[in-house]
This record gives C-alpha cells, structure tokens and sequence, in this order.
C-alpha cells in the first residue's frame, strides 16, 4: 500500500475530549495486491473496501501503535474474496493498534446518513472505537467516532450514524479503528465498509457540555463535550463527534458571535451560546464572559474549559482509559473517567492550547477524586507537562494518592506562584491499579494560611566532581506543605528555586543547571522565594593529566596495537559504541603531544560503552600474544571496570560460542586503583579465566563513578 508523508499530528475524539495523538504512515499492508487499485470513480463514491480497496486510498497506523498488526485476508470474508484483518498478539509492544483510511481525493458523502460496515472476532471482543473523519494528510472538521464497539464471532453488521451529511461534502477520512488486547491474542475482521443512506436512523439526542467559559475580545474558541445519540433499528447508538456539526446561536451577538462553529468574542459583557443539530435543540448551554483578563482557574468542571486538550501519553500506555462520564460527577454532573483492565496502565495530560495560562494569583492545584475501591493507589497525579509544543519547566506532582469509594479532596500546592505566568500543562496523571476512578471539579484555587502554609524545600546533596564546561543538572527538588495539618510532599522541577554560587569563578547554577567555569571548589545553595532550600552541591573541578602515559617499550613485532602512537594500529570501528548507556562522550586530545582518547559522562553505576573493531578482529592466540596492556588516566572515583568480549569461531556477536571476561579496579584490587595518576595495567591473558582470543572483537569501559577516563597505548604483546 502507498505510504503517504503525512504529518506528525491529528485529532481524534474520544468521549466528549478532543485528543492529540500521532500518525505515521506505513506501507505495513504487504499482502495488498497495489495492481488492484483503480482510479477514483467520483467524488461521492461511497465505497472503502469491498474486496479492495477503493482507488486513491492510503493507510495511516497510528503512533506507538503495532505497526504490522494491519493486512489483506482473502480467506476469511463476510462476502467476496477478500477482508481487513488486525492482528493483536499480546505480546509486549503488539497489544494495541490503530490506523486511518483516507481518500487522496474529496468524497462527497451528503447524500449518506451512515458509515456501515461488517465485523467479526476470534473471541467476543469489545472494540475501543470506530470512525471516519480523520483525513491525516487533510485535516477534516467532522470526526465522528462510536466507543465500545461488541464484536462476536460471528460477522455482524455495525452502523455509525453522521451528525449532519450535508456538511461532508469534501471529506477524507473514511475510516479508522482503535483496537487493544492484554495478553490474550484477538484477531478482527472488517469487510464491506462503506457509506450509505439507510432507513431506521431516527430521534438524534445532540448534547453539549454545559459550561461557563471566559474569552478576551476577538478571541475564538471551541466547544467541548458534544455527542449525540440516534435510535438506528430500535437501538441507541451514542456518536462522539467534533462540534463542527452543530451550529451555533449567540443571545447577545454585541457580545459574541456565533458563526457555524465558530465562537469569538466581541465586547465585555456576558452572553449564552446555544446550537442545533439540523432543525434538532442541542442539550446544554454555555455561558460566556468576554473579559479584559483571562485568569481561568477551571481545569474540567461538568466539562472541559476552553482553550484545553487531552493527550494521553505513549510507549505502552492504555490509551483507551479516559471517557466522560455524564451524571457522575461530585455534585450529579460530568466528571472524568478512568478504566485500567488488569495488568495496564495509563496516564496523560490536559494542556493549554491557547499560550498557557497565567496562573500566579493561585497557590494551589484542587480537585475531587474517588475510586470503586478502598485503598485504591493512584500513582502520580500534579501539573505542569505540557503536551503542547515546547512542553514545560515546571513540572510538580504528588505521589501515591490514597482514594476510596467516597469523594475526597485533593490538593496539590504549587511552590512557588510567580513563576507560572504561561503554563501549558495543567494537569495530568498517571495510574498502574486496575480499576476505576474519577475526577471532577479539577481547578486552580488561592488557599489561606490555615489551609496551606510553611513550605519546607529540599534539594539533593552532592559531591560533584566536574572539569571545566562541564553542566550538570540539580537533582532531587521538592517542597513539603502542611495543608490543613497535614504533610503534603511535592516534587517538582528545579526551575522553582534561585540558586547562588559561593565562588562564581568556579561555578555558577541558574535555571536548576550547574555549569562549571574553572578550577578550584564552590558550594550551590537555592531558595525557594525567601526561604533557603535544605541541601547542597559542593562542586570540585578537576583537570586532564598534566603528564603523558608512560612510553610502550615493548617490542613493535610483539605487539597487535589498538590505540598507541608507538605503534600501528589496527582499524578500530568505533570508540564510542552505539549501545553505550548513559551520556558518555568521547574525543580525541594531545598531551604533550601525545595523542589520548578522553571520556567523560561516567557519572552512575550502570554507564558503559565500547570499543568495537569487528571488521579488524584480532586473533591473540595464534599471534602468541600472551598480555593485555592498556593505560588509564582515572582523576577520581573509587571503582574502574573494563571488559574484553570474543565473538567466538563464527566471529559474530550472540553466535552462542562468545566469552569475555571482566576486570574490576578499586582500593583493594591488583594492581589498585589510584586517581589522579596514569595506571599502566598490564595483564596476563590466563588472568582472563575461561575467555578465547582468537576474535578478540570489543572492550566494553564502564566507569562506575569515575566521571571521567583517559586511556593511551592500548594494545596485546607476547
């Protein structure tokens, strides 16, 4: 299948929520026949897919979605010769896939009232969502989608009623589906997908969130929390769709105005929004306040605030876990659901779509939260990521919320006000317990001195050992509150404290970062507003060696040289191998004139990298090599480790005949290690115990907490 270069970024609804999420186009449908395509039979052409698939269609996978799970079955079909089939394996990183069919050209779908299509599963299944109106390449303002959608074994047919059809008259997006699976394998089928006009679709619910909302003069904004529910053959069906279906009535358009869907504000005053669907009263209200100032505390009160988003977060995620759940709100309106099945987790976050938000005359973030069960756990939960492009600095959060089945409130304090004048990130969260939980009444509120007083901040206390340019980030920051006489730990990001330098000439810290300017030793203190923050970086800065690595003396036709400027060397692949963990860097430096490689980022027990010359493979046994020498400039740390590896007979990593051995260095060993000196280690290759050197192939340095490392004159020799 064609592989579009679309973009990045799309919208799709989830219930009554507008979300980000990610495309990527993929030509993951290798069993289709391209030969089958025709061209484009006209722009109302109704058909997606009866045995292939119509002319100018492409396919879109979503975003950390199973890529592969999409493809052509001609063997099991409701009709014809051919189905699409989405295969879920439940093995990790094939639980959950999605995708988009969408038209090169317009189709002209008014004279259709429905999206129709047949399904099937290898199980009973209940299907995360279908839709159309997710053009990906051509973004379209009428998505529509239907949630848990039952599929059984047996084929069935399914019916997705349009909102309004006289408004799809260029539209691209024909059809799209969500589908996930835990660990049990599911297979899905769909087959004769197309638009038609159908008799039995009638009675359409069109609802609203009813919703005050605040606006500046000439600012437009959208309208959230609009669904509606049709009665397709006696049965309810619930529709999820953009508000570009409705249209929408001002009571004072002096004040706002409402064209189509288009909401702006004209001039301070007060005025309520209203809409139809058709000829059809929409359900609910919003109120609208044209002011001069936008404080906008409201985060979700029976509905999301405008100017909003929601954008669950990736890699793994279950990201069919939120919905709105109308009526079971704190006071009987709407508030935020979350469902986690068994052994998932989901998380995400409701960002500023509109600059951010100024929220320095509040101190606190406040919501209502419960769960189904007592003793519920909810993992984290704060402000302060911002999905939005640039993302956000000041990140905070509290951890292991307790809920129960009763409505509790909860308060996250912010540190420090000032600094939130155009805060993206509002509010997100972050859950791994099965189960079910609410919020409601989510907003940002200025508590008194009884309710919130006497932070308590902290931050990491280090040792830094650094060189000169070297930056290094504030670790560990938070701030404990007493809210309402009880502790309340935040973490937070480091940007909300001022630090101070007690010799700049040495170092220097702002915006939580270190930055190491010359030699000699200062201590980094921070205060939160005034109150100074408990803990602090004393910074060392070290130097390179002033001296060079001793000479080699051995012989040139003794030795096999990987690094040395006594010698040839053999043709090294890479010094800095691509699977090194950590932020270890590597460059080329002169002592005296003597060429070094330096390393530095060894700053955590398990960072390591390589050096690799696989395709110069170095065969010390029958050289009758019978040392390893190598030369190591460590300025300070208490463990150096280093590794040789053999690629065995094949000369192939994993070949299953591979052996290394590792050499670990500290106070105690032989030879010691010792810091701040040049340590020529010269090993006997029976040292290396159960290890072959026919295909000596990598040394894998790990630093341990040396920081940094200088190596010279490494080589084998007899």
């Amino acid at each position: 299948m064609k592989a579009n270069d679309v973009g990045r970024h799309m919208r799709t609804v989830l219930p009554a929520l507008l979300v980000v999420l990610s495309v990527l186009a993929v030509s993951g449908c290798s069993d289709r026949d391209v030969n089958t395509l025709q061209p484009a039979t006209g722009e109302d052409d109704p058909v997606v897919f009866s045995d292939a698939f119509e002319g100018g269609l492409d396919y879109s996978a979503f975003e950390f979605s199973y890529y592969d799970a999409f493809t052509i079955d001609a063997e099991e079909t409701y009709r014809g010769t051919a189905s699409l089939k989405v295969t879920l394996t439940g093995r990790e990183g094939e639980t959950w896939a999605g995708g988009s069919f969408f038209s090169q050209g317009p189709r002209d779908l008014s004279a259709y009232n429905a999206l129709v299509f047949h399904a099937r599963a290898s199980r009973s299944y209940t299907l995360n969502a279908a839709g159309f109106g997710l053009g990906i390449a051509f973004p379209s303002d009428y998505q529509s989608e239907v949630p848990g959608i039952q599929l059984s074994e047996e084929w069935a047919r399914y019916v997705i009623p349009i909102p309004n059809s006289a408004r799809m008259t260029v539209e691209h997006g024909l059809f799209w589906y969500s589908a996930t699976t835990v660990d049990e394998p599911v297979e899905i089928w769909f087959d004769e997908v197309e638009f038609a006009s159908i008799q039995g679709i009638t009675n359409p619910r069109p609802v609203m969130s009813t919703r005050s909302v605040q606006a500046l003069v000439g600012e437009r904004f959208e309208i959230p929390g609009t669904r509606t529910t049709f009665n397709v053959g006696g049965r309810d069906i619930l529709v999820y769709h953009t508000d570009d279906h409705f249209d929408f009535f001002s009571s004072d358009e002096s004040v706002v105005t409402a064209e189509g869907n288009v909401v702006t504000g004209v001039s301070l005053g007060e005025a309520t929004v209203t809409a139809k669907l058709g000829e059809v009263d929409v359900q609910g209200e919003i109120t609208a306040k044209v002011v001069t100032e936008i404080t906008r505390p409201e985060v979700f009160i029976d509905g999301f605030d405008t100017g909003l988003d929601f954008g669950s977060f990736g890699d793994g995620q279950y990201l069919e876990a939120l919905s709105i759940d109308d009526g079971g709100g704190m006071n009987g309106s709407a508030a935020i659901k979350i469902t986690i099945p068994t052994g998932r987790f989901a998380g995400g976050a409701i960002y500023s779509t509109d600059g951010g938000r100024d929220l320095t005359s509040f101190n606190a973030l406040v919501f209502d939260a419960r769960a189904d069960q007592d003793g519920y756990v909810l993992g984290n939960i704060g402000y302060g990521i911002g999905l939005a492009a640039g993302g956000t600095d000041y990140q905070a959060e509290i951890q292991d919320v307790e809920l129960g089945t009763d409505w509790r409130q909860v308060v996250v304090p912010i540190p420090d006000p000032a600094r939130l004048t155009a805060e993206a990130g509002v509010w997100w969260y972050s859950a791994g317990q099965s189960g079910e939980i609410w919020f409601d009444n989510i907003r940002y509120a200025t508590l008194d001195q009884s309710e919130l007083s006497d932070p308590r901040p902290v931050m990491d206390s280090t040792t830094l050992v650094a060189e000169i340019g070297q930056t290094v980030d504030i670790t560990g920051t938070g701030t404990t509150f007493d809210v309402d006489g009880t502790d309340v730990d935040v973490v937070h990001g480091p940007l909300y404290y001022t630090y101070g330098s007690s010799d700049e000439d040495v170092a220097t810290a702002a915006g939580g970062v270190v930055t190491v300017v010359g030699g000699g030793t200062a201590t980094i203190t921070a205060t939160l507003g005034t109150v100074p923050v408990d803990g602090e970086v004393t910074v060392s800065v070290i130097a390179p060696p002033d001296m060079p690595a001793p000479t080699p003396t051995d012989a040139p036709a003794d030795v096999i040289s990987i690094y040395s400027d006594a010698y040839d060397d053999i043709a090294v692949d890479t010094w800095l191998a691509e699977w090194t963990f950590g932020g270890i860097e590597v460059e080329d430096q002169q002592i005296q004139g003597d060429d070094v490689k330096a390393y530095t980022g060894f700053n955590g027990p398990a960072f390591y990298t390589g050096i690799e010359f696989t395709n110069d493979l170095i065969d010390a046994e029958a050289a009758g090599m019978t040392h390893f020498h190598m030369d190591i400039y460590v300025p300070v740390g208490t463990r150096f480790g280093f590794k040789l590896v053999d690629f065995g007979d094949d000369g192939v990593f994993g070949g299953g005949d591979d052996t290394e051995f590792q050499v670990d260095l500290d106070a105690d060993s032989t030879p010691p290690l010792v810091t701040g000196e040049w340590i020529s280690l010269d090993l006997p290759l029976t040292d290396f115990a159960g290890m072959n050197f026919g295909h000596v192939a990598q040394i894998v340095l790990a630093g341990i907490d040396t920081g940094s490392l200088w190596i010279d004159n490494v080589y084998f020799h007899d």
